[in-house]
């Protein structure tokens, strides 16, 4: 991306960042303006302009681009809540996956702690 393009004028030097962090889906015709950065497994709606920097499993819908919710890895909807006062913990109709929820953050759950000699 450059901030203001012109066809006939050439501005290789003046490309600007775009980072999509693993998982994330981007819909058609969705336009990214520079500088931006998609988190992990967030969701871009068709159509969708994102002019501001995505969380990890944000759902960004419209134009411009608003966050409408939390997505799940499988691309389920999990949350139309935005923020929580209070930790949550919310859970994908589709596979099950669960996920703790706070105030602006959304992330999974881990099943059991990372212990290495721990037998399962």
């Amino acid at each position: 991306n450059i901030l203001n393009p012109r066809a006939f004028v050439e501005r290789k030097d003046e490309f600007t960042e775009i980072l999509v962090k693993r998982g994330a889906t981007i819909g058609a015709s969705a336009t990214i303006v520079g500088n931006i950065t998609i988190g992990r497994c967030a969701f871009i709606g068709a159509g969708s302009v994102v002019t501001k920097n995505v969380l990890d499993y944000a759902l960004v819908l419209g134009v411009p681009g608003r966050q409408e919710g939390w997505v799940c890895e499988c691309g389920e909807v999990v949350s139309k809540q935005l923020t929580s006062e209070i930790v949550k913990v919310c859970e994908c109709k589709r596979c099950l996956k669960k996920y703790r929820h706070y105030l602006n953050d959304f992330s999974p759950l881990e099943n059991f702690p990372k212990n290495e000699n721990r037998i399962l």
